[in-house]
């Protein structure tokens, strides 16, 4: 069900997504992190902002989402950069 919301809406939930209220947070996760840090975004939506904040900093970023939409808009925002199309739910206890 997740998925196939995020799939209908993606492009408009990407579109109206409010931008940077996070960006205190961003800054300090920033300036924490060594330089070229390489950073899993899980959940990554469309990459915008916190994929491309992260990236203009000069880390490197792997972001996955369920949503295949969510994962094109990913790589036609930030091109180059390696989006997959994962479930959390599945990967999420190899992290732990």
């Amino acid at each position: 069900m997740v998925k196939s919301g995020y799939n209908q809406y993606a492009k408009n939930y990407a579109d109206n997504r409010d931008l940077f209220k996070n960006q205190k947070y961003l800054e300090n996760l920033a300036n924490k992190l060594s330089t070229g840090a390489k950073i899993l975004d899980i959940g990554c939506g469309s990459g915008v902002p916190i994929d491309e904040f992260l990236l203009e900093k000069g880390f490197k970023v792997t972001g996955i989402d369920i949503s295949e939409e969510m994962v094109k808009l990913a790589r036609e925002n930030l091109p180059g950069n390696e989006y997959l199309v994962k479930d959390m739910a599945e990967i999420v206890w190899f992290l732990l």
